[in-house]
């Protein structure tokens, strides 16, 4: 436990005591002082030398952090006018300063997201990564929208720019899906359509990848109908004829290797064109299961205007 931590009540306590008017300020300062040395001593863990225990304990430690940090308590409606301005200009310092460590956490847990340190063509940082990839996506309910919308953007560009092109060693499928996974608990829709364009293919070298999306994608909401009806119809148009060729009867090497790579990402695509159509169900009341039955359901409910693609209206 970090020493600021044990004695923030202790603090607070002083200040009743002491009977200041502004009982929270003191317990603030320590509040930002400490997290501030947490974030600090997470950047020296970054250097190559550092364990993972130890970019683990401040990882932890600068979440808390970023979930905990309280501003100046709000005086009572009968307080005193000036007890009313000593709050309000605390409490903006507070948000500034709150704004400001939220700001240098999300950077630096971006770069931990993507930290290697290589060992016999293994990154041992796999544990650290994943772990700040998972924070990434939690930290979605203390941001606004336009907050979660720029991370989602870093953490695209980070996909994109780092992940894709490591050489040294395999990416951790694991890692893959906490990054895509972040994604999608953020639910920006932005995230979906870049999912869309770039890992929706049958492109089997980046089946990992496919994966991945494909996992994230079941996790997003309140989706627009015409953003779900595009998932579901590209869905059948690139997985539908995987699929017939997968259950071919044949011993071609190509047609082989097609089975394998639909055998693989099944699992996760089949219940992507379901969440997205809204879970459709057979004559006898059975989910759709196949990408046949999807490109039934398609034919069925091709106008992009109609249900099941119409939102419904918020009654004002």
């Amino acid at each position: 436990m970090m020493i600021h931590r044990i004695f923030r009540p202790l603090a607070l306590a002083i200040c009743l005591v002491a009977g200041f008017v502004l009982v929270a300020q003191p317990s603030l300062a320590v509040d930002l002082e400490g997290a501030k040395q947490d974030l600090e001593q997470l950047k020296k863990a970054t250097k190559p030398r550092a364990t993972n225990e130890d970019l683990l304990q401040y990882l932890d430690a600068v979440f808390t952090n970023v979930k905990g940090l309280k501003g100046p308590e709000k005086p009572a409606d009968d307080a005193s006018d000036e007890e009313k301005k000593a709050w309000a200009s605390a409490n903006a310092k507070f948000e500034k300063n709150k704004a400001k460590y939220m700001a240098d956490s999300e950077k630096l847990i971006l770069k931990i997201m993507t930290l290697v340190k290589v060992k016999n063509e293994t990154n041992i940082r796999d544990d650290v990564n994943i772990a700040a990839a998972k924070i990434l996506g939690e930290m979605g309910p203390l941001l606004d929208e336009k907050g979660r919308k720029s991370l989602s953007k870093k953490i695209m560009n980070s996909i994109d720019k780092r992940l894709t092109k490591v050489k040294t060693h395999d990416v951790n499928t694991d890692l893959l899906a906490a990054a895509f996974g972040a994604l999608g608990q953020l639910n920006d829709v932005g995230s979906l359509q870049w999912m869309l364009k770039n890992h929706c293919h049958a492109n089997e070298v980046k089946k990992q990848y496919i994966i991945a999306a494909h996992k994230a994608m079941v996790l997003f909401k309140d989706v627009p109908g015409k953003l779900r009806y595009d998932v579901v119809n590209q869905f059948v148009k690139v997985y539908g004829s995987v699929e017939a060729q997968a259950e071919q009867s044949s011993t071609d090497a190509a047609i082989l290797a097609k089975k394998r790579f639909w055998d693989d990402i099944k699992t996760y695509t089949i219940p992507v064109a379901q969440h997205y159509a809204g879970k459709p169900t057979d004559a006898e009341g059975a989910a759709l299961a196949t990408m046949a039955d999807f490109q039934a359901f398609m034919r069925q409910h091709k106008n992009a205007r109609k249900a099941p693609w119409v939102d419904a209206k918020i009654k004002k």
